[in-house]
């Protein structure tokens, strides 16, 4: 385990232990709600060649009948305790987990876009923080949600379905200058489960196999205009032990086996804008990505448009249009020159 991720589950062990044993004469408010999913799903006319069932995943092996069927339950409870004025614990507790593993993947293990969680485990923190306000701002500790703009890439609107919102162990500041707001923040993604963890995501908790984003957000709000901007900086680096392995496609069936080509290391700039207009609410992302990943250049692009029409409370419709800049098919065993494939978030649907 990581000493800055030691660091924080410290920090709002003391934040707990403050709030239970300091105030024994005040009464702490807790406000309690969650969600029940119970689901079948249906697979036809699908194989992959795996020839055994992993035991998770969506995988469907080359000898199961058409159709193959998987289920789904959970439970999940977000009690969130005020401890007073100014400072509030929120927790996302689940019971049983939504797949997270990739559609068709080989069985290897959890494979998750940049979001911490504790495995198989039959209960799981999926965010446990402390929301302070200070002189400064709001602060935020521990494992929390990471949201911007549509959502490609940080990803915690929290839909019904969604199976992989955004969080990490960190920490962040919101302050506040008039209709101007800027936050710095840091935060380690579980070292074994990401995308760039150890092969298989079989959770080897080494210092150098994790993600990490050092973020700075500047956002600009002006209500009688009806108009939001911001620009999302964000710094990831992923250690020398972390293997970048499909489905991210980075190494085109290549085994690398040089600890410094098998991390990551690039810049985003991720651009954000929101126009209200009567019953009209147009909206843009634009990420720009560049840097290395696992030791070749990487320079990527996407962008999306998202018009929304509500003539009435109960109507409303969508049109959405989007590019990402994709990656050209390598010959078997060889190592690319350069890569250049955007991926948007799973809970990123434009359908």
């Amino acid at each position: 385990m990581s000493l800055f991720a030691t660091a924080s589950r410290l920090i709002l062990a003391v934040i707990f232990a403050s709030a239970i044993f300091s105030m024994p004469a005040h009464a702490l408010d807790l406000d309690w709600h969650g969600q029940f999913r119970a689901e079948e799903n249906v697979i036809y006319g699908y194989t992959n060649g795996v020839s055994s069932v992993p035991n998770n995943g969506y995988t469907v092996p080359n000898t199961a009948d058409s159709p193959a069927t998987f289920q789904d339950l959970f439970l999940r409870l977000t009690p969130r305790v005020i401890v007073n004025d100014n400072v509030t614990l929120h927790s996302d507790f689940w019971l049983g987990l939504p797949d997270r593993s990739f559609f068709g993947s080989d069985g290897t293990g959890e494979r998750n876009y940049y979001n911490t969680s504790t495995g198989n485990a039959v209960l799981s923190a999926h965010l446990l923080f402390a929301e302070i306000a200070t002189d400064f701002g709001t602060l935020r500790v521990g494992r929390m949600p990471l949201n911007w703009g549509l959502g490609l890439v940080w990803n915690a609107k929290d839909n019904t379905f969604d199976r992989l919102p955004s969080n990490g162990d960190g920490f962040s500041l919101n302050t506040k200058f008039g209709a101007f707001e800027i936050t710095p923040a840091v935060v380690k993604y579980e070292d074994g489960r990401s995308v760039t963890g150890p092969t298989g995501g079989t959770g080897d908790l080494t210092s150098d196999s994790g993600v990490s984003d050092y973020t700075l957000s500047l956002k600009y709000k002006n209500d009688d205009e009806q108009i939001d901007l911001g620009i999302l900086f964000l710094r990831r680096i992923a250690g020398d032990n972390a293997n970048v392995i499909n489905p991210m496609g980075i190494t085109n069936g290549v085994t690398i086996t040089d600890p410094g080509r098998s991390r990551y290391a690039y810049n985003m700039w991720d651009f954000y804008a929101e126009k209200k207009a009567g019953m009209f609410t147009f909206t843009a992302e634009v990420p720009l990505v560049s840097g290395t990943v696992a030791g070749t250049d990487y320079s990527a692009v996407s962008g999306v448009v998202k018009a929304t029409a509500k003539p009435s409370e109960h109507w409303t419709f969508n049109l959405n249009l989007g590019s990402a800049s994709g990656q050209d098919n390598g010959q078997s065993g060889s190592t690319p020159t350069q890569f250049g494939a955007f991926y948007f978030h799973p809970d990123y649907r434009p359908g």
